[in-house]
């Protein structure tokens, strides 16, 4: 076992007291400085998921509206298809509130960040054809479509909350 520290030992026996302090200061700071890297590389995992989080956070309040006003212009196209012509007013108005919505989901940046591009696009034009073909459908088939554009809303949210680490938040 001396042999085996035996040049540990003759390097020692040269330094002076200076040269075994820094020796020691090295040796300790090797770890120190690895662990402490480790921390800070944690801490900024964790700020780019925090902001991740709030863009995603930003972009689900837009997606939220337009599942919120859907169901909503489903249920006044179903009085107007019924014959309740009263109600053409506000199903005008809820269309337009639809139509900003969408408006505002599309343009958001932050589809490209969380893939949802296509996903949007394809539900503003869903939305824009049934806008379109609403009047002479029957009241089920318009009902039918709502859903279906609903459940396709619905779809882009669970999705995005994929992407943006929201669903399975740990904190």
């Amino acid at each position: 076992m001396d042999r085996l520290f035996a040049p540990a030992e003759t390097i020692i026996g040269r330094l002076s007291y200076t040269g075994k302090i820094f020796l020691l200061v090295v040796i300790f700071a090797i770890p120190v400085t690895f662990l402490w890297w480790q921390q800070f590389s944690l801490i900024q995992d964790d700020i780019r998921n925090a902001a991740r989080e709030r863009q995603g956070l930003e972009y689900l309040g837009r997606a939220i509206a337009v599942y919120e006003a859907i169901p909503r212009h489903r249920g006044l196209s179903q009085a107007v298809l019924n014959g309740d012509q009263a109600a053409r007013g506000k199903l005008n108005a809820v269309a337009q509130e639809v139509n900003a919505a969408l408006q505002r989901l599309t343009a958001d940046e932050a589809q490209d960040v969380f893939q949802t591009r296509e996903h949007t696009r394809m539900i503003a034009d869903r939305w824009r054809k049934l806008q379109a073909e609403n009047d002479p459908l029957s009241p089920a088939e318009s009902f039918e479509r709502h859903t279906a554009l609903i459940d396709e809303v619905h779809r882009l949210i669970a999705h995005f909350a994929d992407q943006a680490g929201l669903t399975l938040d740990r904190h």
